[in-house]
């Protein structure tokens, strides 16, 4: 599994979003400015995390972006998965029930699905909050 460049600015942006949370909905382009990200490459991203309930926006004048939840109910794995997809290290897993055809043979397969659960447990365990709080001191994205 490899985080896409699409993944981290997903992760910088609602970061941003709860850093500058005022009760009112932020520009793209203010949020682009301050990220140093282009604003076409973040309306994709923006639509994603919108289209995934994760933030809220509205249109027009004193329009924008904002979180749908609080901060600390939001974790990177939310956050990535909404951007990304899926987080699963083979595509076997990325289906459940996994219906690849080998899973009953697989010498692998239990090597995956550790490596999976390790994996959400570890991104679930961290909070948009925890990640606004500690910024890179913490953690590196």
């Amino acid at each position: 599994m490899k985080i896409s460049t699409k993944g981290r600015y997903a992760l910088r942006v609602v970061i941003d979003l709860a850093e500058h949370d005022n009760g009112e909905y932020i520009k793209l382009m203010d949020i682009a400015e301050r990220q140093n990200i282009s604003e076409k490459y973040l309306e994709g991203i923006i639509a994603s995390l919108t289209k995934s309930g994760l933030l809220l926006a509205v249109r027009g004048k004193g329009g924008g972006y904002r979180l749908a939840l609080p901060a600390d109910r939001i974790s990177a794995a939310r956050v990535l998965r909404d951007a990304e997809g899926s987080l699963a290290p083979v595509a076997c897993l990325e289906n459940r029930p996994n219906t690849c055809p080998r899973a009953d043979s697989c010498r692998t397969l239990a090597l995956w699905e550790g490596l999976d659960r390790v994996i959400n447990n570890y991104l679930e365990g961290i909070t948009v909050a925890d990640l606004a709080l500690g910024g890179a001191d913490n953690y590196c994205i």
